[in-house]
């Protein structure tokens, strides 16, 4: 095994070392066995088959198999129970019982898309306990992280119910006229899009653009930021053309709505300079996941609008054959909501005394100062209800050395503040100092494989034991020599058996307990030998809890 971990460490060294084959520890490796089936634990029911073979794994990644056991929709988490973890090159270890795993696949966007076995995405919502996967992910490096990367992620296709009936198509809808538009009577259970006092008449079929065209939808006037909200389940495409603002909801049901002429323009003004941030609302980002009720954005005059009253044209878009129809019926039978749905995330979380929770998401992380800069969705008092908020509000939020980084939706698994990406959700408690968050907890959207204790020790059977040695003295100048010394020079740092030895030169410090270093000498595992390389390597050491760090000359 040691031989297998070294190669993929070796390989860009062996490849520049004067006289030397490249390719010589590449055949010197004893070819593995093929792995073999995937094993079940004892009496458990035997899963569907991936009808093709799983992606072997590549150099740096290590090759899970199992079953889903749970799966929790509204925040794209996976139960997962492991069987086989396998290497690059064939070795592999099996357990009895289950290892118990969490995959999370992204609470609003999909982080880590499943893919049926042809390589064709497959959407998570379709995703039953029982279904088999195979993941390939990220070798833990020492810190170990609590979420571990997925690269790749493949999952049994479902088969449809028998009997399904196929998605309607032009005969449910009537004539169709050349504009695909079509006037048979339908109605969309759904929620009424816009929040608060509107105004609207049926103006489907509308003379529209001086004679040349028909109205598709329905115009619902409102103020400008009167909260509009999703019509039913579904995802969203919210996106920008011209200057109009503008979304697309494709609902789960077969049916898409259209939300046209959200707002441009910063609060109070029509200066057409609002941007996304006045526009969709936090989390509204391509491929997200919204149920109904839930806050999409704010009704405004963008696009063609511009000079007339404010107002969302809604229309309602038959997916299949991508016909409009009146969405008139629909709207009068809408259920009202009095305020945007607020996801229950962590609902037993309280804010203590002083303190207060926040819902919203990442929008920059800046690692060196230990901020966050975020976009609220919801908050709560102490002892108060969590409560949406209908008007864009950022803040930023601090972190200290006291505040606990945990991953949302993944128990007591921690994070580092680098581990959180833009984008990701968030729920903070915390104190509001001086206009920011001084946050005692941060719980964080992250994607990935979050392991038990017996994966963990699954993984580490299969790595190589002992902590590295890493000698980095201080760098010269441009006018000293360098000279490369002997092995005598350094006999102080010795290898731990089946570990390699460099010698190098700190070029830069990085975050997170990496150093960027140039790499002039190598010696190889069971050498004494101080092989000079014809031209320098620039690698990244990690320096973690277990690496031990002295002086070269004594």
């Amino acid at each position: 095994m040691q031989t297998l971990r070294l190669f993929a460490i070796l390989l860009p060294v062996l490849m520049i070392l004067p006289g030397r084959d490249p390719l010589a520890a590449d055949r010197a490796l004893v070819p593995a066995p093929a792995p073999a089936a995937l094993s079940m634990p004892q009496g458990a029911p035997e899963p569907k088959r991936v009808t093709s073979d799983p992606p072997a794994p590549m150099a740096g990644e290590v090759a899970v198999e199992g079953i889903i056991d749970a799966v929790v929709k509204d925040q794209g988490r996976l139960q997962v129970s492991i069987f086989r973890v396998a290497a690059p090159g064939g070795a592999e270890e099996r357990s009895k019982a289950p290892l118990p795993g969490t995959l999370l696949l992204g609470m609003t966007r999909s982080l880590v898309p499943p893919l049926g076995p042809d390589g064709e995405r497959v959407p998570a919502d379709a995703l039953r306990p029982g279904t088999p996967f195979t993941a390939a992910i990220a070798w833990p490096v020492p810190p170990s992280p609590s979420v571990l990367a997925v690269r790749r992620l493949t999952v049994g296709v479902p088969e449809a119910p028998a009997g399904a009936a196929p998605a309607s198509g032009e005969n449910s809808l009537g004539a169709i006229a050349p504009d695909r538009i079509s006037d048979a009577p339908v109605v969309v259970p759904m929620v009424f899009p816009v929040i608060g006092p509107v105004s609207w008449q049926d103006t489907f079929l509308a003379s529209r653009g001086g004679g040349t065209r028909r109205h598709r939808g329905q115009d619902i006037l409102a103020p400008k930021m009167t909260p509009v909200v999703a019509a039913f389940d579904g995802t969203v495409r919210p996106r920008v053309r011209n200057g109009h603002y503008l979304l697309t909801l494709v609902g789960d049901h077969g049916w898409s709505a259209e939300y046209m002429h959200l707002n441009n323009d910063t609060p109070g003004t029509d200066d057409g300079q609002g941007g996304e941030m006045y526009a969709f609302a936090p989390g509204i980002y391509p491929g997200a996941r919204v149920v109904a009720g839930q806050l999409l954005g704010w009704v405004g005059d963008s696009g063609n609008a511009e000079g007339t009253v404010p107002h969302l044209h809604f229309e309602l878009v038959h997916q299949a054959t991508g016909v409009a129809v009146n969405a008139a019926p629909s709207l009068r039978l809408a259920r009202r909501v009095a305020a945007p749905w607020v996801p229950e995330l962590l609902p037993d979380l309280k804010p203590g005394p002083g303190e207060v929770r926040w819902n919203g998401f990442a929008r920059a992380v800046d690692t060196r100062q230990g901020r966050l800069d975020v976009q609220i969705s919801a908050r709560a008092e102490r002892n108060g209800p969590l409560t949406a908020l209908t008007r864009p509000q950022r803040c930023t939020v601090c972190c200290g050395e006291g505040t606990t980084l945990a991953v949302l939706g993944a128990g007591e698994a921690r994070l580092s503040l680098a581990e959180i990406t833009p984008g990701a959700q968030l729920v903070v408690v915390g104190r509001k100092v001086a206009g920011e968050i001084a946050a005692r907890a941060i719980y964080a959207e992250a994607a990935g494989l979050v392991p038990g204790k017996p994966l963990l020790a699954a993984l580490a059977a299969l790595a190589p034991a002992g902590p590295a040695v890493a000698t980095v003295p201080a760098a010269p100048s441009r006018s000293e020599e360098r000279k490369m010394p002997d092995a005598a020079a350094l006999a102080p740092v010795q290898p731990a058996e089946g570990l390699l030895w460099v010698h190098g030169y700190v070029l830069a410090g990085l975050a997170e307990g990496r150093v960027k270093i140039r790499m002039d000498a190598v010696r190889l595992p069971g050498s004494r030998e101080v092989i000079p390389l014809r031209r320098a390597l620039v690698k990244e050491v990690i320096v973690g809890a277990r690496t031990r760090l002295r002086d070269p000359r004594g």
